[in-house]
């Protein structure tokens, strides 16, 4: 998942309405890129000629065909929550291989309305740059000018790439504990792609229509990880939903808080208690008959109201943030041997948590490496 960290976009024009500028302060800053164009129509526009489509191994067309059909369900789904902007769902591998398809896409559900093709290819080859430079499923919004005056406001999203696994989440991991992965401990790719989906459509793709989120100015950590709270929020409520366990959030979430302390994740994602919190009372839920009867006829749009809730249960503070961002930072000191002390009761926790995720995932080597913290015991007064 990529965020907002990996691109630049250049400045625009400034837009009649205010729809512009408030994507670009609800948005900017946070782990959904914001790219907003518009370009004015070149004097001499250039004929669009469509590509052709690589020929794929066996292996990767039956890939691309059930990925084909995920994203047909989300897109529909994703459109029934009536928030009124439009979504263009891409498969991440023909951003990343051949962006002249997704032009060709866009031209055709856009082109008759947009003021030049130019702005097609622009959005192509921005969703390429982050496809090949990102580390897999992405999202972000974008702005078409209008023959007649006026924008096409639309977000825009990518999949799980064919090369990406759920085990190349992990490298970092597994190079720093020279461990190797439990049998089945990781969301098979089935599981992974939902997950994903939940979380850069439901989660990132609706944050303009909550208001659950830090104030929109705040360009900060803490809106940064709240927003990749939410996300992930959105992916246990409809993966829960969609499946009646919690059991791939919970090796994901697993995977979320060894990816933070190995450096496989950035410390925006550094909110585990928080999500535990969340699958636990969704357990709960599904644990009880007729409160999993009540949870599984919820709508998408009631999922997501559900998920903003959860998200109001759990979400921390600024200052909390950073507490949580030093309680880490002690904690893979601590592993590294290089604390020169006792951790911190909050670093603790971290370690604790971190040790439960490797249980969880990992066979360890029997001597483990030099930055492996074990707690001692305090002695008695």
């Amino acid at each position: 998942m990529q965020d907002c960290n990996s691109c630049h976009p250049q400045p625009v024009p400034q837009a009649e309405n205010g729809w512009r500028q408030r994507l670009l302060a609800a948005l900017a800053g946070m782990g959904i890129v914001l790219s907003l164009a518009a370009s004015p129509v070149d004097a001499k526009p250039q004929p669009h000629k469509k590509a052709k489509k690589p020929v794929s191994s066996p292996q990767d067309a039956a890939l691309d065909a059930q990925n084909a059909a995920l994203r047909a369900a989300f897109q529909k789904r994703y459109e029934g929550l009536g928030f009124g902007h439009p979504l263009f769902l891409a498969d991440c591998d023909t951003a990343s291989e051949t962006p002249k398809l997704l032009t060709d896409e866009l031209l055709a559900r856009f082109g008759k309305e947009i003021k030049s093709p130019k702005e097609a290819r622009e959005l192509s080859a921005e969703m390429a740059k982050m496809a090949r430079e990102g580390d897999g499923a992405f999202a972000g919004g974008w702005s078409f000018l209008k023959k007649g005056g006026g924008e096409i406001d639309l977000y825009y999203a990518a999949d799980m790439p064919n090369w990406q696994t759920p085990e190349s989440w992990l490298a970092e991991t597994l190079k720093a504990t020279g461990a190797k992965l439990r049998a089945g401990a990781l969301p098979t790719r089935g599981e992974m792609a939902p997950i994903l989906l939940w979380h850069e459509l439901f989660g990132h793709c609706t944050e303009e229509s909550t208001a659950v989120l830090p104030e929109r100015e705040e360009e900060s950590e803490h809106r940064k990880n709240m927003c990749e709270l939410r996300a992930d929020i959105a992916a246990i409520v409809g993966v829960a939903h969609d499946t009646g366990s919690v059991d791939a959030m919970r090796k994901f979430v697993h995977m979320r808080a060894i990816m933070v302390f190995y450096g496989d994740a950035d410390q925006e994602y550094n909110y585990a208690p928080q999500l535990d919190a969340v699958m636990e009372k969704i357990a709960e839920t599904l644990g009880n008959p007729q409160k999993k009867e009540a949870f599984m006829a919820l709508s998408d749009k009631q999922l997501l109201a559900l998920a903003d809730e959860s998200h109001k249960a759990v979400a921390i503070s600024g200052k909390e943030v950073e507490e949580a961002l030093w309680a880490l930072d002690d904690a893979q000191q601590a592993r590294a041997g290089k604390l020169g002390g006792e951790p911190s009761p909050a670093a603790r926790k971290v370690l604790a948590r971190v040790a439960e995720a490797e249980a969880a995932l990992l066979e360890m080597p029997a001597l483990r490496p030099k930055n492996t913290y074990i707690p001692q015991p305090k002695p008695q007064r």
